[in-house]
C-alpha cells in the first residue's frame, strides 16, 4: 500500500488485515494524484497529532497516542502477532516509524500498547499503511479506534479522500471498513507475499 515503504502485512478491526505487501501482480485502482506528483514532506502536516482516550465494550480504557521510537520493541511483537510470514522486520517497522510523510499511532490498553496503525501523507491522497490488534484484544473496538484515529489525522492534514488495500475474504476487516464509509474501488491480484492472496482496494471520501 505504500509508494515506496516496506511490505506491510495485514492487520483487521480487531483482527489481522494486510495493508501491502510487494504484489506479484499490481493492478492499480487508482494512480497516483496530481499526476503522480509527491508534495514536501511536512505538506499539510498537523502541528499537534490526534489523541483521544475511550473505553472498550467491556468498560476497559484505551489511549490513542502517537507511536515513538520507544514502541518500536512492542510493534516488532504485534506484527509477529498479527501477521506471521508476512510481517514487517525490525528494520521496516524502523523505517517506517521514521520516515517521511507518516504517522503511526498505537493504542493502549491494559497497561500497554495492544494495537498500532500507519498512514502515509506524501500524495493528495492518504493511504493507510497498516493495521495491528493484538490477538487477545481483537473485538473490543481497538481497531475502530485506530480507524477513527487516523482517518481524523487525515483530515487534519487536508486530505479528503483515504485508500487502503485488504485481504479478500478478511470479512470482519472488510465490514469495519465498510462502517466507515470505505467502498470498493478495485483489485490487486497476488499482492500479498509469500501467500500470494489477493487484496481489495478500497475508498473513503471524506466530508470537507
Amino acid at each position: 500500500m505504500s509508494p515506496a515503504g516496506p511490505s506491510p502485512a495485514e492487520s483487521a478491526p480487531d483482527g489481522p488485515f494486510p495493508a501491502e505487501s510487494a504484489p506479484a501482480e499490481s493492478a492499480p485502482a487508482e494512480p497516483a494524484p496530481e499526476g503522480g506528483a509527491r508534495g514536501p514532506g511536512d505538506r499539510g502536516r498537523p502541528e499537534r497529532p490526534v489523541q483521544a482516550t475511550g473505553r472498550t465494550g467491556r468498560g476497559q480504557e484505551w489511549l490513542l497516542r502517537e507511536a515513538a521510537a520507544s514502541d518500536i520493541d512492542r510493534l516488532v511483537e504485534l506484527e509477529d502477532l498479527a501477521f506471521g510470514e508476512e510481517a514487517w522486520s525490525r528494520e521496516m517497522v524502523a523505517a517506517e516509524l521514521g520516515g517521511p510523510d507518516r504517522r503511526y499511532f498505537v493504542v493502549q490498553a491494559g497497561g500497554r500498547v495492544e494495537g498500532y496503525a500507519g498512514l502515509f501523507l506524501g500524495w493528495d491522497v492518504a493511504e493507510v499503511m497498516t493495521i495491528a490488534v493484538a490477538p487477545d484484544w481483537r473485538g473490543r473496538g481497538l481497531g475502530r479506534a485506530l480507524m477513527e484515529g487516523i482517518l481524523a489525522e487525515a483530515a487534519l492534514a487536508g486530505r479528503r479522500r483515504v485508500i487502503l488495500e485488504v485481504a479478500e475474504g478478511s470479512e470482519a476487516a472488510v465490514g469495519l471498513y465498510r462502517w466507515l464509509g470505505f467502498e470498493p474501488i478495485g483489485r490487486r491480484r497476488a499482492y500479498y507475499q509469500p501467500s500470494g492472496r489477493d487484496a481489495l482496494v478500497m475508498r473513503l471520501d471524506l466530508p470537507g
